[in-house]
Order: structure tokens, then C-alpha cells, then sequence
């Protein structure tokens, strides 16, 4: 959560829609106390989220991240472990875009001659996302507007296997092929931001 608190709104706004799934697969499968535990996780989110939102007047800082990450993840692990209906997949798909942010961030930096993993950069989604079409569709807003407004963008993406996983949670088959998938539209979407084209030139 920490690699893609780049944005005002983006992590709050993610965790938001990555509780609601889990929220909602608990609930469906009965586990009332893992679904109040996301309730109430997503009602603090949510009232950081209202002052972090577009302007940024509060961050939520290395700590902020940190601990929501590990509640989510704290989750993601209770979810399929008691409830055995669920598959251990839908919690990676539920997750995928900050997981996936990751690993190919460690991946394309790794790749960089002379340059280490864990240094930071700004090729993330989000921050091409922003300088590639947030400044140019909200050119008449502020640079803080500009950084809030990229956020969107991204939530919808988060959006795509969050559904997913709410629809096919029951299944490890499609699950992992959904997870497959929305790797796959994340590589396209970070092609397109980087080289202005969805697919390989044939």
C-alpha cells in the first residue's frame, strides 16, 4: 500500500474498495465477524479519506500505510482460512493492484543497469497516469487538484478485480485466470501510458 500512496486519495480510496469486496465475500459466506472488522476498518479509512481528498490537507504517511497494508493482508490470509469455500485466490485477486504495482516495480527496477530495487522512482501507474492524462484533461486545475483528480482513474482499475473476486470467489479456476487477466490489463494500461499504444506494434 506503501508503493502506491503516490496520490491524494489513491490508497484510501483502494483500501476502500478492497474492504468492501472482502466485506462482502465474508458476509455471503457467513462470516459476520470478519465482515464488522472491514466495516469498521473502512469507516476510519473513510474519514481520512474525506480530508486526504482531492487537496490533500492530511497524508497518510509510511505509518498510515504500512498498518493499513498489513490489515488488509491481515485479512486477505482470515478470508479463505476460515472460510474454506473461498479461494485462497480471491484474496491475491482482490489485492492485485497494489500487488502487482509491487512486483513489477522491483521487477523493472531490477532490470535498470546500475540501479537498485528499492530505490524510488516515478515511473509507477499512477504517476504516469497523471502526467499523462490528468494534466493535460484538467490543465485549467491546480497541481493539488491535478494530483487528486489522477486517482480515479486508478480506483476504477482497483475496481476491475475487486469485482472479480466478489463474483468468483468460489472458484480457484477463475480466480487465478481473473488474476491472470488483471495482471495482463495492467501491463496493457502501463503500455499505453508508456508508449501511447494498448498492444505490441506486430
Amino acid at each position: 500500500m506503501n508503493i502506491i500512496d503516490g496520490l491524494n486519495g489513491l490508497t484510501a480510496g483502494t483500501a476502500l474498495i478492497i474492504l468492501a469486496a472482502f466485506g462482502f465475500v465474508a458476509r455471503h459466506v457467513g462470516d459476520i465477524p470478519l465482515a464488522f472488522t472491514c466495516m469498521i476498518i473502512a469507516g476510519a479509512v473513510a474519514g481520512f479519506f474525506l480530508v486526504n481528498w482531492p487537496k490533500g490537507k492530511i497524508f497518510l504517511g509510511d505509518g498510515g500505510a504500512y498498518f493499513l497494508g498489513f490489515t488488509l493482508a491481515w485479512i486477505a490470509v482470515l478470508l479463505p482460512e476460515r472460510n474454506h469455500s473461498v479461494s485462497p485466490w480471491t484474496s491475491l485477486l482482490i489485492c492485485s493492484y497494489p500487488i502487482i504495482e509491487v512486483g513489477f516495480s522491483v521487477l523493472r527496477r531490477s532490470m535498470r543497469e546500475g540501479y537498485s530495487p528499492t530505490e524510488p522512482d516515478f515511473f509507477h501507474l499512477h504517476s504516469l497516469a497523471n502526467k499523462r492524462w490528468a494534466r493535460k484533461l484538467f490543465s485549467n486545475f491546480s497541481k493539488p487538484m491535478q494530483n487528486g483528480l489522477t486517482s480515479p482513474f486508478l480506483w476504477i482499475y482497483a475496481a476491475i478485480p475487486c469485482s472479480l473476486g466478489v463474483l468468483t470467489y468460489q472458484s480457484k479456476l477463475l480466480t487465478a485466470i481473473s488474476f491472470i487477466l488483471s495482471f495482463i490489463c495492467y501491463l496493457m494500461f502501463y503500455r499505453k501510458l508508456v508508449l501511447f499504444r494498448w498492444l505490441p506494434r506486430k
